[in-house]
């Protein structure tokens, strides 16, 4: 049976899954659809992957209570942090968020 009105609206949480990465254990959750958008917008004026993928971290990392930790204005503190971490955070938020590989290839592109 269908989900009714109020069901969806009432529907609350993101799906959050950890990562080794950073030499310890960091918490990922699911974009929103207003991070998600906001996120590929920010995405295309991103010089290079490594500008993407530290904007990734930044909109995936969250605390113990699903808060965001990162803003934009921490985006250069990540360019200097483990590229292997990166990737698996920017691995780990593509699939939570349901993008494949073409669709990063796409986003690494523009």
């Amino acid at each position: 049976m269908a989900m009714t009105r109020e069901q969806i609206l009432q529907a609350t949480g993101l799906p959050i899954e950890t990562v080794d990465a950073f030499g310890g254990v960091v918490r990922i959750r699911a974009l929103s659809a207003q991070d998600q958008f906001r996120y590929e917008e920010e995405a295309r004026e991103q010089p290079d992957v490594v500008h993407k993928l530290a904007l990734m971290a930044i909109y995936s990392i969250v605390d113990n209570d699903g808060n965001r930790m990162f803003t934009r204005d921490d985006i250069l503190s990540f360019l200097d942090k483990s590229g292997r971490s990166l990737i698996a955070i920017g691995e780990k938020a593509a699939a939570l968020n349901g993008v494949n590989a073409k669709e990063l290839e796409a986003l690494e592109k523009n």
